[in-house]
């Protein structure tokens, strides 16, 4: 049996992103090559400045790092994670050859969830990623299951699957009608690539809490996709959806993020670029929710005065 069988184990979900942050080349080769058998994505960084880079613009789950590392201490460069806002929780692992005791409480103090001594052991990281795995998927389960989606406060692709029928059961008992309107981000993926992830995040909350100020509080709104969110509009016809779909232009334009520039840079700011689409509810057969929300006919709704 190799090292990959020894170290792989199926039982959890898809591998996530792990950076190691070791001032030794040779112990983050050595942990890389270990971790990429296990099929996870791994990046290595000898210094906490860009080590704290790679981790703003990359959707990193795991850290791997040791108190001695260039630019920045570890304690430092964990302090300045947590520091970072996101939705899904970051595992941090020391790695380190100090075996004090005060190393084990700094590093915990600093915001560390577990601690190992040095030299490589890969049965004993094994385990502790299977830890820090069975961690992050209850992490995950909650931002999923939980019926709101944490990084934009929202219901989330999951409720909204429960909640569907159930709405378009009663619009169809009480004879009232009404629109799914659709927001698609449509720069959102093009941000990520050329911006990163804290980017990319940003600009998903903004158009959030755009959609939540514009929308009557009787509507509901949820996260349909990765980069799009539906509105369902009461008593509102797909022609009466314009007026809506002009102001959301409108407020999307006078959002304004500023991007990651170096010292000396002039700054450059973006703004959401959306599209947006509409279905009328109920729709005339059974349907269920995830068919109604992935492959039912949309009509694209354009604004006339935003046409050039």
């Amino acid at each position: 049996m190799g090292d990959g069988d020894i170290l792989r184990n199926d039982r959890f979900s898809p591998a996530p992103k792990v950076l190691v942050a070791d001032r030794d080349p040779l112990f983050a080769r050595i942990v890389g090559s270990r971790l990429e058998k296990l099929g996870y994505s791994v990046h290595g960084e000898d210094s906490g400045a860009a080590a704290l880079e790679w981790f703003r613009v990359e959707d990193v789950r795991i850290v791997i790092l040791d108190f001695d590392i260039l630019d920045m201490g570890g304690l430092e460069l964990v302090r300045a994670i947590r520091a970072i806002q996101r939705p899904h929780y970051t595992y941090i692992l020391f790695y380190s050859s100090r075996t004090d005791k005060e190393a084990l409480t700094e590093a915990l103090a600093a915001g560390a969830d577990d601690f190992m001594n040095k030299p490589f052991n890969g049965l004993e990281l094994r385990l502790r990623l299977d830890l820090a795995r069975r961690l992050l998927d209850m992490d995950d389960e909650l931002y999923h299951g939980g019926g709101t989606d944490k990084a934009t406060g929202v219901i989330n692709r999951r409720a909204l699957e429960q909640i569907l029928p159930k709405i378009l059961a009663l619009s169809k008992r009480a004879d009232f009608a009404g629109t799914m309107l659709f927001v698609r981000l449509q720069n959102l993926k093009e941000v990520f690539q050329r911006h990163g992830y804290e980017t990319a995040h940003r600009l998903m909350v903004e158009t959030a809490n755009l959609l939540t100020k514009c929308h009557r509080g009787s509507d509901l709104m949820a996260k349909s996709a990765e980069d799009e969110f539906c509105i369902l509009l009461n008593t509102t016809t797909e022609e009466m959806c314009i007026h809506l779909v002009e102001r959301l232009l409108d407020q999307a334009a006078r959002i304004e993020i500023d991007l990651p520039v170096r010292d000396g840079e002039p700054v450059q700011r973006l703004s959401p670029r959306l599209s947006f689409e509409s279905l009328a509810f109920p729709p005339q057969d059974d349907a269920d929710a995830a068919y109604i929300l992935d492959h039912a006919p949309r009509t694209p709704l354009v604004c006339p005065a935003k046409v050039a």
